[in-house]
């Protein structure tokens, strides 16, 4: 925001805010872009509609071009790093040319949460509730990943087969669903040694996990 006046700064500043607590209550773990993020926290209202006048009322600047949206995206990159506990992670893209900085796509999140093996394609969740929740809802075209995919399926199986799976229980998947997103281990679901009518949650990694179960073909590169 080079030789902008005082007043166009502020405006700016305090649209990025508006993005930044939107960011912080709806996408964390999300992957998207500027862009993304201003149409999808202030979509169109359609002309006709009787919210026109209301909708926006708190807003005293809307970007609207390319020099407009880079410094959008600018301001709020500066918002997020200051406040040290989140990040705007584009480092997969970092080599590739996808457009002026207000389209390319960043993953925010905890900055302690790095999240190795989803690496934005699951949401981050902050109770094993509503991944458990998730898990069960998630259908095929959400991923780009079979491998992932078989690996979700499973414990989307396993999850609807809890009431026989005695001693584990609805929330100690949760626990474990809340664990395996932090540390980036993968759950397997096996037999206990001790009783083989039971079963019992094991965490492993992801080259274990792919040396368990040879036909899902894991990436592991993520």
């Amino acid at each position: 925001m080079i030789n902008k006046n005082a007043q166009y700064r502020k405006q700016v500043r305090d649209f990025a805010r508006k993005l930044y607590a939107y960011l912080k209550e709806n996408c964390i773990g999300r992957e998207l872009s500027t862009t993304d993020l201003v149409f999808e926290a202030f979509p169109p209202i359609p002309l006709d509609s009787q919210d026109s006048e209301n909708v926006y009322s708190d807003i005293s600047f809307f970007p609207s071009t390319d020099e407009e949206l880079i410094d959008v995206d600018y301001a709020l990159g500066t918002i997020v790093a200051q406040g040290h506990k989140y990040e705007m992670d584009g480092d997969h893209y970092a080599h590739q040319d996808v457009g002026l900085p207000h389209y390319i796509p960043y993953i925010f999140r905890l900055k302690n949460d790095k999240h190795p093996i989803w690496d934005g394609l699951v949401p981050f969740f902050n109770e094993g509730q509503s991944y458990l929740k998730w898990l069960r809802k998630c259908d095929e075209y959400v991923f780009y990943s079979s491998g992932l995919l078989e690996y979700l399926q499973r414990l989307k199986e396993f999850s609807y087969s809890l009431d026989d799976k005695t001693p584990i229980t609805e929330k100690d998947l949760e626990e474990a669903l809340m664990e395996s997103q932090v540390s980036g281990d993968m759950i397997d679901i096996v037999l206990d040694p001790q009783n083989e009518s039971k079963c019992r949650i094991e965490f492993v990694s992801r080259q274990e996990y792919h040396r368990r179960y040879p036909e899902i073909s894991l990436r592991l590169d993520f």
